[in-house]
């Protein structure tokens, strides 16, 4: 069940030609006031659209900039995809080395099988090699972004609310949108069910815990 017709990634333009329009209000209240344009405007029912809280803070590259964002996702997904050929690869390993001390001493008529092993052995070890220094290459990447000094490129708002869904529930939903420095336009913005903003959240709590060394 979803609030929203269509992924926010396809409503960024909507969002680029939204302007504030009461110079008036506070800043906070402008921005509450654009935000609740965007979402009602991609929401299956706008008129049930309820905001709940919204939260404004500063944004900073490299952290909160959509470029760093949208690398970050691309990033861990080809870590996730090389560690699982790593791993493979491993295995593959193991099991050409237990077929080798298998057959390595049996009669002449088993050599084709140690030779086999032995070729599947060199082929897997080549193989892991060379995914150890792509996985080595994508965290230097990573770091070159991480190393960026940190600068002032906008804010943030995380906001809150409740709307039905198309199925006809009430529900809560999220998002979190970037503004240019004079608040004046949204130039990203991120349903927090998403998949890639899931991917990124998870991808830097690891990265702040430790749980992922960009050294190694």
């Amino acid at each position: 069940m979803k609030t929203m017709k269509k992924p926010v990634y396809a409503m960024i333009l909507i969002a680029l030609s939204a302007f504030l329009v009461c110079c008036s209000k506070s800043p906070e209240k402008k921005v509450e006031a654009m935000i609740g344009d965007f979402v009602k405007n991609n929401l299956y029912i706008p008129d049930s659209y309820d905001p709940v809280q919204t939260r404004v803070d500063s944004a900073f590259a490299p952290y909160d900039d959509p470029e760093f964002r949208e690398f970050i996702v691309k990033s861990s997904k080809k870590l996730d995809e090389a560690y699982s050929d790593l791993r493979s690869c491993e295995f593959e390993i193991e099991s050409a080395e237990s077929s080798m001390e298998m057959w390595e001493d049996y009669w002449y008529d088993s050599h084709k099988l140690y030779n086999k092993a032995k070729k599947e052995y060199a082929e897997s070890t080549a193989r892991k090699s060379e995914i150890e220094i792509e996985i080595k290459e994508i965290k230097s990447d990573i770091r070159e972004w991480i190393e960026i000094e940190p600068e002032f490129i906008g804010y943030k708002a995380a906001h809150s609310y409740r709307a039905e869904t198309n199925a006809g529930y009430t529900v809560f939903g999220g998002i979190v949108c970037m503004f240019d420095k004079e608040c004046t336009q949204i130039i990203a913005a991120y349903d927090v069910e998403e998949e890639d903003y899931t991917i990124f959240k998870n991808f830097m709590e690891k990265l702040g815990d430790g749980e992922i060394d960009l050294n190694e």
